[in-house]
């Protein structure tokens, strides 16, 4: 079938277009009807030759129909995402008929997305009763009035809809979202209870609804809503990840490491983190036994290397000296500062004087300031770094 259309299309365009005499010429464009044919090019979207069809309409000819003519040409604006030429053309047709309601929608969409507030608002009232039976013409007269800074109206509108459509969850999501931005987190964190209760939500409406309260300021209603989330979608890894930056946010440290390891063990990406997470949380060995099962060798290493520091296990961080050379990561300044003072700690200054000579970064040459200063207080007085 659109092989066919295509067919016609070119067919009738040829007509247009051919070096056929002038009174012949004249003839086959009388006879196209490319308002028709604009309509049919819309419908199989064809938007480039539903544009050349309309190219060809005579608007000033008094047997043209103006009014679906502006139609069409508003309906190719809005399919082009081409808003404020959609919203003239709609609104000259409007002029030259009243659109009908399911026209003054796209209309009133159109404007929406021009920006245009006020006439997505007009569009809505002009639609008449027909459109107070349609879901998305509330929403939109919410949206706009939202927009045009008119809060309470926006949530009296969405409170008519949660009436007159009880079964549409979107109402009650879009009234939440509002109390949330609303600054009113104990209703909205209400409503939200009463949401995951009522309706079949999504994880992504959960997580959607706990990062708009916590990111508003509330963290406890934010973290009580995404640990709820947690309990519903145990496996889902954007509420994991979202619990867990919660967690941290109150530095409940050892909560974050145990949803993360979790994670971890489906992911491998994840647990440097969640060895990250033990070692804040004061499970240094716990986070040492992690560490071992990172794939990732410069992380597993650079990683490793701090924790050995940190708990004194100077010889095992020695240890690693020639896997930090062959995968390069002894080049760096930060890694070459590391093993400095981990020779130094060991009292091999040599070695330690070897990699403090090679760093090149002003904060670790003022740090190797100090330790050569210690250096030389030992090289003096030997029993005070025993």
């Amino acid at each position: 079938m659109k092989i066919y259309v295509q067919i016609v299309f070119i067919a009738l365009l040829w007509l247009v277009v051919t070096s056929a005499p002038a009174q012949d010429d004249k003839q086959s464009t009388q006879d196209i009807d490319f308002l028709e044919l604009a309509a049919l090019m819309l419908r199989d979207n064809h938007l480039d030759r539903a544009e050349t069809a309309l190219q060809q309409v005579d608007i000033q000819h008094e047997d043209t129909d103006q009014h679906r003519y502006y139609s069409l040409k508003g309906l190719l604006g809005v399919k082009r995402g081409q808003h404020e030429i959609a919203v003239k053309a709609l609104s000259q047709a409007n002029t030259i008929k009243s659109l009908e309601p399911n026209m003054q929608l796209i209309l009133a969409q159109a404007a929406f997305s021009a920006d245009q507030f006020e006439r997505s608002l007009q569009a809505l009232n002009e639609g008449g009763l027909a459109l107070q039976q349609v879901t998305e013409s509330y929403h939109m007269r919410a949206k706009a009035h939202w927009q045009l800074n008119e809060k309470p109206m926006a949530l009296a509108i969405i409170n008519v809809a949660m009436a007159l459509f009880p079964s549409e969850s979107a109402f009650l999501k879009r009234k939440i979202f509002y109390l949330v931005a609303l600054e009113l987190h104990a209703q909205a964190a209400e409503l939200g209870l009463d949401y995951v209760a009522k309706y079949d939500v999504s994880a992504d409406d959960y997580l959607a609804i706990g990062m708009a309260l916590k990111n508003a300021g509330n963290r406890e209603r934010g973290l009580s809503f995404l640990e709820s989330a947690h309990l519903y979608f145990p496996e889902n890894e954007d509420i994991i990840k979202a619990l867990a930056a919660a967690y941290v946010e109150k530095q409940h440290y050892l909560s974050a490491a145990n949803i993360v390891h979790k994670l971890a063990m489906t992911n491998n990406d994840y647990m440097s983190e969640a060895a990250e997470l033990f070692r804040k949380a004061g499970y240094k060995h716990q986070a040492l036994i992690l560490n071992g099962l990172i794939t990732d060798q410069s992380e597993k290493l650079t990683q490793r290397l701090g924790l050995l520091i940190e708990l004194a296990l100077f010889d095992q961080a020695v240890a690693l000296k020639n896997d930090l050379i062959r995968t390069r990561l002894l080049q760096q300044d930060d890694i070459r500062y590391a093993m400095a003072f981990t020779h130094f700690k060991l009292g091999q200054y040599q070695e330690t004087e070897g990699l403090l000579s090679e760093l090149t970064e002003p904060r670790y040459i003022e740090q190797a300031l100090q330790i050569r200063d210690y250096m030389n207080q030992c090289r003096l007085q030997p029993w005070l770094c025993q």
